[in-house]
């Protein structure tokens, strides 16, 4: 009868062996999915008036560190309660690129050539109905339902600058972020009035 006791806990000790290797492994270095649990269904407008519909989502493990500029400090915002953003344009233009004249000089130079800067503010609209105005930087990402091979890659920054020799209307800025039901049904609505078959 004694011996019948460690036979039991092998026994045990195989199954829960068993069990284990049934379950997948926690690999840390494994890829992450194309688009995370944490992304949310929305439309992007951009300043050339190209539309992106589809998931949205911050950078994993990352909030979005927004600066209001009526409490003076920065809030750590996850993307689940953000409803709207609507960027507004606080002051471009184009500005002088200048260049040392030699590598030890203190002297610079005007290169003739000039490059596009934005300056933008953000109004953001929460799901509990209180708006946010201020500034701060993040990256979104947006896989399209139409162009759905790739997500796109989007930063919001306070500041933007272009290359030299790069005009303003190609310095392309993201217009609005936008979660609401009723903003995604008006851009399928859209979609399906310009299809060919709804043309006909």
């Amino acid at each position: 009868m004694q011996a019948s006791k460690p036979l039991a806990a092998i026994c045990c000790t195989l199954v829960l062996a068993v069990s284990l290797s049934a379950q997948e492994p926690l690999n840390p270095f494994a890829p992450r999915p194309a688009v995370p649990a944490s992304a949310r269904t929305g439309v992007i407008q951009l300043s050339d008036g190209t539309a992106l519909c589809g998931p949205i989502w911050l950078t994993p493990g990352k909030r979005w560190r927004f600066y209001d500029e009526k409490l003076r400090r920065y809030l750590e915002l996850p993307l689940r309660v953000v409803e709207r953003v609507e960027v507004e344009v606080v002051k471009e233009w184009l500005e002088k690129e200048w260049r040392f004249r030699e590598a030890a000089s203190n002297e610079k130079v005007y290169t003739g050539r000039k490059y596009p800067v934005r300056l933008l503010r953000f109004k953001v609209t929460l799901s509990n109905g209180r708006t946010l105005v201020g500034t701060g930087s993040t990256v979104f990402y947006v896989r399209d339902r139409k162009t759905a091979k790739h997500a796109r890659k989007l930063i919001l920054r306070q500041r933007q600058k272009g290359k030299p020799g790069q005009a303003l209307k190609s310095l392309i800025y993201v217009r609005s972020i936008d979660f609401r039901p009723d903003a995604i049904q008006r851009y399928r609505n859209r979609i399906r009035s310009d299809a060919p078959d709804a043309r006909k």
